[in-house]
């Protein structure tokens, strides 16, 4: 590997050498789960052999170690990212444990150490809330796929451990219980424990300037409470992510101004992102929007009040609809491969800058410049404008 001065080709070249790794552990990995394989016994071992001794060369190597902490850190945003899975990040926890030896506790302890890490340097906005959701929502599930895929004798024991070493906050220690995870013997146990040594109470832990983990547990109940509102009794209900909103949007106008108008203070809907995230309803939380601002295009013989609220419907749910893309990426609605002639698909394509990028005016759509010039009039004029 040759090294220029071209920032993109040093970032390039980071990831190659993390890729490159994470290939010698996966081959790692494999070997030990075929290993049972008496005939091929000893080209696993082989295998195993191998790729540690080029994985520990790679990783003794100063340089090598702070490409890899580049590297690392732009794959944050990947493992934060609610549209990625978590099952290749359980993967290379997996075989981190078993290159490095760790112990079961050790390993839990600094997975925790770590969310805490992430989310005492984010400080404030969105970027504490995405960690915050992966800690007290999707950490308990990475837990549960470990002991799943990798069953250890005393899973509990080994988790109670990791929260005793890292004195972690009851918040998480309710979500791990919830799972099953911890018997209540041993989540009183610690949560005394934490009392006891730091003489404090649960509740004072909603002090911090941190986002409180009870916010966020308490947003996953306001992300169902939502998605429930925006659904009809006569919608199909097969599947939600395919079927939303299936029903008589009219009779329903105003329930929806609600729902979106409660949206609208920017930190309550942050929140709600952030716990939709985690919970990977994030998806279907938007089609609904897209849904909703699809029907809002329509007019059907309706009174001035009627086509008021439509108008603000449009609005709303186009302004939310920006703030995901903007927040979480384009593939969070283009996923969904069924609401790709919508407007508001259309229109972010064609219009919506894309990471930091402006896009090119001449690829959006042509534009009627009689009606360009009645809007100007009004703005101009301050004439009253009444939706169409």
């Amino acid at each position: 590997m040759s090294f220029t001065s071209n920032l993109d080709n040093s970032i390039t070249r980071c990831r190659y050498l993390q890729n490159v790794l994470h290939w010698l552990m996966l081959c790692t990995l494999q070997s030990l789960q075929r290993i049972k394989d008496v005939r091929q016994q000893q080209e696993y071992i082989s295998i195993i052999d191998a790729a540690s001794t080029a994985a520990q060369k790679i990783s003794d190597n100063v340089t090598v170690q702070s490409l890899l902490y580049v590297a690392m850190s732009e794959d944050t945003e990947a493992v934060l990212n609610p549209a990625n899975d978590v099952q290749p990040f359980v993967d290379q926890l997996r075989v981190i444990e078993r290159l490095m030896k760790l112990s079961r506790p050790y390993l839990f302890c600094e997975m925790l150490r770590g969310c805490f890490m992430g989310l005492i340097d984010s400080c404030h906005g969105q970027e504490e809330l995405k960690w915050a959701a992966f800690m007290y929502i999707k950490l308990p599930q990475i837990f549960m796929k470990i002991q799943q895929q990798a069953p250890g004798k005393d899973f509990d024991k080994d988790l109670e451990q990791g929260f005793d070493i890292c004195d972690c906050f009851v918040c998480i220690l309710n979500e791990c219980k919830k799972l099953d995870m911890l018997s209540e013997s041993q989540y009183q146990s610690l949560v005394q424990r934490r009392m006891k040594e730091h003489g404090k109470t649960g509740a004072m832990e909603s002090s911090s300037t941190q986002a409180s983990p009870s916010l966020i547990v308490k947003a996953i109940h306001t992300v169902t409470s939502i998605l429930k509102k925006l659904q009809f009794p006569g919608g199909s209900s097969k599947d939600s992510v395919a079927n939303t909103l299936d029903a008589d949007y009219t009779k329903n106008q105003e329930a929806f101004l609600g729902v979106l108008c409660h949206m609208m203070n920017i930190k309550s809907f942050e929140l709600i992102l952030a716990a939709a995230a985690a919970t990977g309803k994030l998806q279907i939380f938007a089609t609904k929007l897209i849904k909703i601002n699809e029907f809002a295009k329509q007019t059907v013989n309706e009174t001035a009040k009627t086509a008021q609220s439509r108008s603000l419907l449009f609005d709303m749910s186009f302004l939310l609809l920006c703030h995901i893309t903007q927040t979480y990426g384009f593939e969070i609605i283009t996923s969904a491969p069924e609401y790709n002639e919508t407007f508001f698909v259309q229109w972010m394509t064609r219009c919506m800058p894309e990471d930091g990028k402006y896009k090119c005016p001449d690829n959006m759509s042509p534009t009627d410049q009689s009606k360009v010039d009645i809007l100007l009039n009004q703005l101009i004029n301050g004439v009253e404008m009444k939706p169409r």
